[in-house]
């Protein structure tokens, strides 16, 4: 689950915890996720311990905004 997004403009992060009322970090959920993406093919770059970041190009076309929301 998520434990917090943030960002600034188009570069976001999300945390993921095991649980929001600890908020213990979870690492392996963040390793599955990210993988996750990389088979489907969305790079996305791991931060911290347990988040992961979106950093798109600054010139993005609303194709390429629309194939990485399709992406399962």
């Amino acid at each position: 689950m998520h434990g917090d997004v943030r960002g600034l403009g188009l570069m976001t992060a999300v945390e993921f915890v095991k649980d929001k009322a600890s908020m213990t970090p979870d690492a392996e959920l963040r390793d599955r996720v990210e993988m996750a993406c990389y088979n489907a093919g969305l790079i996305i770059l791991g931060c911290g311990a347990n988040s992961i970041r979106w950093s798109p190009p600054l010139i993005i076309e609303k194709d390429h905004r629309r194939g990485a929301g399709n992406i399962r």
